[in-house]
């Protein structure tokens, strides 16, 4: 049986919820449980390149079937503030020392929980 539009949207909603949960249960900058704040973050910056070559439903699969071994080399946890804050001071770590500095720290942060 094929699912409508919002069995669709529902389906993708808990696959979200179950690879973040499969990562961790928390961002691990600031400590925001909220699984609805909660996204998916590369370490590696490479989550362009992986969302242009598979879907989200192929993504949340793959991360799922990844042992915590490999889940940590490639993903981490952050909310929406901690995300937009981080891509905020990538963005301007060469041009503005203070920023530099915030992104450092930043960075050092979500290494040390590893």
């Amino acid at each position: 049986m094929k699912m409508n539009s919002y069995q669709e949207k529902r389906m993708m909603a808990f696959e979200r919820i179950c690879a973040v949960r499969h990562i961790d249960c928390a961002c691990v900058v600031c400590g925001d449980d909220n699984p609805e704040d909660l996204v998916i973050e590369h370490i590696d910056n490479s989550g362009v390149e992986e969302r242009k070559e598979k879907s989200q439903y192929q993504i949340y699969n793959e991360i799922l079937a990844l042992t915590d071994d490999v889940i940590r080399e490639k993903y981490t946890i952050l909310c929406h503030s901690c995300n937009l804050a981080k891509q905020y001071y990538f963005t301007h770590k060469d041009k503005d020392e203070e920023a530099n500095e915030e992104y450092n720290k930043m960075m050092a942060k979500i290494k040390q929980e590893f």
